[in-house]
């Protein structure tokens, strides 16, 4: 990290890890880290499908209509789901293979900082299993909470809970993929929604690798809003590139701070200093240092 600005790691956020307060909620660029080039992937003959925006732009050639048309990627897999041509089935069968084009590829590092720190649990919107995968390399006791499943059918034992909130590739009929699905989700997933809001209590959020205008966020966003009204100053963080000031000041007054990464591609080195901060055994602290 020679030459570089020393990562901003917020003193609620380095206390909050060890005693286990810390909650991450975990969104789709983290599952776009590290993605190999377009050259690699057509090296190896995997698909050229790395981020939301590729699934967007794929999602929208296959409907026929021009690449930008649509708002986001719940817009584009809604367009696709309507489609008689194509239909909901289509939809599924597509967004399994697009998220599961990593399997088998080296983890991220971020995900193996992930799997070291110690959260009180994980809410990921993420389909792909790359969390699961870094734990278990770590060989790491945790439970996943499906969607839908009921608390009983995770492990009451594990140290650590992954709560997979919009499905899973491993169960296709569990996906939360379109506009549709995630403006029904306080209905039709109640149990999930529920358990999810009950963590924010006494916990600190963090949310990793979301854009703040992106529709998914603002969905998860709304499941913590409205006990995060009047809550006290420093029980929500969400790591961003370079937020501009106005943009830090709507989300302040929204008790979400905004923390600064500057290159969200890296990722990994924040999450290392945020261990080195929180002095979690295995993470280098000469290397980084904190701010309160």
């Amino acid at each position: 990290m020679d030459g570089e600005a020393s990562p901003v790691i917020p003193r609620a956020l380095s206390e909050a890890l060890p005693r286990r307060q810390l909650v991450l909620v975990a969104g789709p660029g983290l599952s776009e880290l590290e993605c190999p080039l377009a050259g690699e992937e057509s090296a190896t003959g995997a698909p050229a499908i790395r981020s939301e925006g590729h699934i967007q732009r794929a999602l929208e050639e296959a409907v026929g209509i021009a690449a930008g048309s649509t708002r986001d990627l719940p817009e584009a897999a809604e367009y696709c789901q309507y489609d008689p041509r194509l239909g909901r089935a289509f939809l599924v069968q597509r967004i399994c293979q697009w998220r599961t084009f990593r399997q088998g590829r080296p983890l991220p590092l971020a995900h193996r900082h992930i799997a070291r720190l110690p959260w009180r649990a994980v809410v990921t919107t993420n389909h792909d299993r790359l969390i699961e995968r870094a734990l278990e390399e770590e060989m790491l006791d945790f439970a996943v909470r499906a969607l839908d499943s009921r608390p009983e059918e995770a492990s009451p034992s594990s140290p650590l809970t992954v709560f997979k909130i919009h499905g899973d590739v491993g169960r296709p009929e569990s996906l939360v993929i379109t506009r549709d699905d995630l403006d029904a989700y306080s209905t039709r997933h109640a149990a999930t929604a529920h358990a999810v809001a009950e963590l924010r209590t006494g916990a600190v959020l963090l949310f990793a690798g979301y854009g703040l205008r992106d529709a998914v966020f603002s969905h998860v966003w709304s499941m913590f809003a409205r006990s995060l009204s009047g809550e006290r100053e420093g029980a929500a963080f969400a790591l961003v590139g370079s937020p501009l000031a106005p943009e830090a000041e709507y989300w302040s007054r929204r008790n979400l701070r905004l923390v600064p990464v500057g290159d969200t591609r890296r990722l990994d080195s924040w999450l290392q200093a945020l261990g080195a901060a929180a002095g979690v055994p295995g993470f280098d602290a000469a290397r980084t240092q904190g701010r309160p």
